[in-house]
């Protein structure tokens, strides 16, 4: 039987099968502005985190919670806590070739798993940046926004 990229997403037993493996399992949103089907050039959102957490751009992240039933849910979570959106889950796209593994020395190994979001010009309209996380938001093009993200992973997805 073939299992598609988002049942694995969308899967407890997926979720509850790695976290054996990792000290952290984490979600990333890569968020775009898509003016609509006239125009649809997509123009990343990035998020500028808080000095206390590094001050870097980067999309939405967070890490998948004991309470999460799946990565997605995980995601939603993330997405509703820093900018108030709450997101149908079958908008999330996920991103199959960016899934990546890293070490760190206080939590060990991690896995990052990424989708992506198409968000509409209202959207970005009432978002609001959780301050505790965020200090702003910037929208623009793609070329721009690759060249603000600090890390590698994050400007390959």
């Amino acid at each position: 039987m073939t299992v598609s990229t988002r049942e694995v997403h969308d899967s407890r037993e997926y979720l509850d099968s790695i976290r054996p493996m990792y000290g952290r399992i984490q979600v990333a949103a890569y968020m775009g502005r898509v003016l609509g089907p006239a125009n649809p050039v997509f123009e990343p959102v990035l998020f500028e985190r808080v000095s206390e957490r590094g001050g870097f751009w980067q999309g939405i992240t967070g890490g998948a919670e004991e309470y999460d039933d799946t990565l997605i849910d995980a995601i939603r979570r993330e997405i509703i806590e820093e900018t108030g959106l709450e997101i149908a889950r079958e908008r999330l796209i996920p991103l199959p070739s960016n899934v990546f593994q890293f070490e760190t020395e206080s939590t060990g190994k991690h896995i990052e798993h990424s989708f992506a979001l198409a968000i509409t010009p209202d959207e970005l309209g009432i978002m609001e940046v959780n301050v505790g996380e965020h200090t702003a938001f910037s929208v623009g093009s793609l070329e721009t926004q690759i060249k603000r993200l600090k890390f590698e992973e994050n400007q390959r997805a």
